[in-house]
């Protein structure tokens, strides 16, 4: 009998998958559930920044510095900056592995070998399991003066999990407004080494206007310099060039008189002779670069007299065109400007006449840098924009900048501090010195001597103490100048004159910029600190939401608070 096939009951669900035909019901929920199995598929952060990511240790070292051999051999303010490092430490029990500098080096280079040794002995360091955290200075002008490269410099210890710490001036360097303060630091601390040159030259100018020489008298002469005292002499070689300057002027060839100073024994080269026959100062007159041109007349014995002088460069004298601006030069304002960035060498201009298109070229043999101005004028106003801000920033800019400039007035009065101290112990010395000598206890020529002695030295404190004062007197104007011609660069190179865009040219970049054949783009060695801060500030306000931002929340960005706790620096 055959058996009968029930067509009413439903067919048996088969399992869709070897991991279901596994899995009970509550399993198969799970995996909706659990994330984990899907992390493989996750997209991952493939770009090219690399920021370190381990574990941050207690270790430090500690880096201090002066810039003069006097600050280091009195060490007041080498001691100051070691306790001031070593509490800080202490504080936020930190273990300090070594110890760096402790002598003088100038900061306007970070070339120097106490702060090349910290840098190789952190790296070295990073590879082991005691690695630095952090580098502990007593200012960020003890760290670096150089300001855009100590920018790079911190920026790449910090990818490798190390920190700068100033102790006066504390930041947090890896939050974006302590990242943006410290770079801010770095900046004024070269414009502070700028005011502080422009400071120096202006005492140069005006010791040479009052006709004193004020570096190594030329050959010739021997020189006693001794604070505002001044006293050159004729030695033995002098007189040897004063004959050679009367037979220059009778018409002897240089070469020849050269011959014969070597046969006197006064060892010279005939182009070394030359230069020396043109220096005004064997005639008892003054030139120098900080003169302007001007020639003064000094406090030194003349060598010859003026006639002969005259005498001896006629032979030597050469007729140079006087420089005539042409309608060339106007279309060819980075003429000489530019310097080529494969060789060094300033780039001149030409035209092709026939096209009537000008052209910038370097002329050394081998190197062939050419290029059109339409297309390095196109790409130098790109430049310009770079560092142009929007005019509604001018007015919190100009806030912040302040707030700066006034923190740093407040770390240089605390650098210069133990030097006000010095000054004041070496005073009492000098008034115990003069009581004794009145009253009979101390003999005359020891007095002379101690007495000399100690005023130099006050007189040396005093202008370094003076130097290390920003001056504040003309900075609303600076500021306001500055900040409008950043607002509309572009605008004034692109519509001024010749002389107009060569003034702007040497205002942003001093030292000129350097264009690369190879990348088809400028390089700015060397920009002015004002434009350089004020291009990062904008930076800042830009990449806020709203496009800009109150003077107050800029400032409060810029400037941390009073009170704030080591902890919220990382420690």
């Amino acid at each position: 009998m055959k058996k009968r096939i029930n067509t009413s009951a439903k067919p048996k669900e088969q399992p869709s998958s070897p991991t279901e035909m596994s899995l009970p019901n509550a399993s198969k929920q799970g995996l909706h559930d659990d994330l984990d199995l899907f992390e493989q598929f996750a997209v991952r952060n493939e770009g090219k920044q690399k920021t370190f990511v381990g574990a941050r240790t207690q270790n430090c070292v500690i880096y201090t510095r002066v810039s003069t051999k006097e600050q280091a051999d009195n060490n007041m303010s080498l001691e100051t900056q070691l306790k001031h490092c070593q509490q800080y430490a202490l504080k936020n029990q930190l273990n300090i592995v070594e110890k760096f500098g402790g002598t003088y080096e100038s900061a306007k280079s970070d070339e120097r070998v106490a702060f090349q040794n910290m840098l190789k002995f952190v790296k070295v360091k990073q590879q082991s399991s005691d690695r630095i955290s952090y580098i502990i200075v007593y200012s960020t002008d003890r760290f670096s003066r150089s300001g855009a490269n100590a920018i790079y410099i911190a920026s790449e210890l910090k990818k490798q999990g190390i920190a700068v710490i100033s102790v006066t001036q504390p930041t947090d360097s890896y939050s974006a407004s302590g990242n943006l303060q410290q770079n801010i630091q770095f900046i004024f601390s070269e414009y502070d080494n700028q005011l502080r040159r422009e400071k120096c030259l202006a005492g140069t100018r005006e010791r040479l206007l009052s006709g004193f020489w004020v570096t190594k008298a030329p050959l010739g002469y021997d020189q006693i310099t001794r604070g505002q005292s001044q006293t050159i002499t004729i030695n033995a070689d002098g007189e040897k060039l004063k004959l050679a300057f009367e037979w220059k002027a009778s018409g002897m060839q240089t070469t020849d008189i050269a011959d014969k100073l070597n046969l006197m024994g006064l060892k010279i080269t005939a182009k070394r002779l030359s230069d020396l026959f043109r220096n005004v100062f064997y005639c008892g007159l003054l030139s120098h670069n900080q003169l302007d041109g001007k020639v003064i007349k000094g406090r030194h014995p003349a060598l010859v007299d003026r006639e002969t002088f005259l005498q001896a460069n006629e032979v030597l004298k050469i007729k140079r065109p006087e420089f005539k601006l042409t309608p060339e030069d106007e279309a060819l304002p980075l003429r000489r400007f530019v310097t080529c960035g494969s060789c060094g060498t300033t780039m001149t201009a030409y035209e092709v006449k026939k096209k009537r298109i000008h052209y910038y070229k370097c002329n050394k043999v081998g190197c062939k840098t050419n290029r059109s101005a339409m297309a390095m004028h196109e790409q130098f106003k790109a430049l310009l924009n770079m560092y142009q801000i929007k005019p509604e920033y001018k007015a919190p800019l100009k806030l912040a900048i302040k707030d700066v400039i006034n923190e740093l007035q407040t770390a240089s009065s605390q650098s210069a501090k133990p030097l006000k101290d010095n000054l004041a112990a070496l005073k009492k010395k000098l008034e115990a010195l003069e009581e004794r000598y009145v009253i009979g206890d101390l003999e005359k020529d020891l007095y002379l001597r101690y007495s000399s002695k100690y005023r130099d030295e006050i007189r040396e404190l005093e202008q370094e103490i003076s130097g290390m004062v920003v001056n504040l007197s003309n900075l609303d104007h600076l500021l306001d100048k500055t900040l409008s011609v950043a607002s509309e660069m572009q605008f004034l190179w692109q519509n001024g004159d010749f002389r107009t865009k060569q003034k702007l040219q040497k205002t942003i970049f001093p030292t000129g910029i350097a264009y690369d054949k190879v990348l088809g783009h400028y390089r700015t060695p060397k920009v002015n600190v004002i434009f350089e801060l004020s291009r990062s500030l904008s930076g800042a306000i830009g990449h806020e939401k709203s496009g800009t931002l109150s003077s107050g929340e800029v400032r409060s960005a810029l400037v941390a608070g009073t009170g704030l706790e080591p902890a919220t620096f990382g420690l």
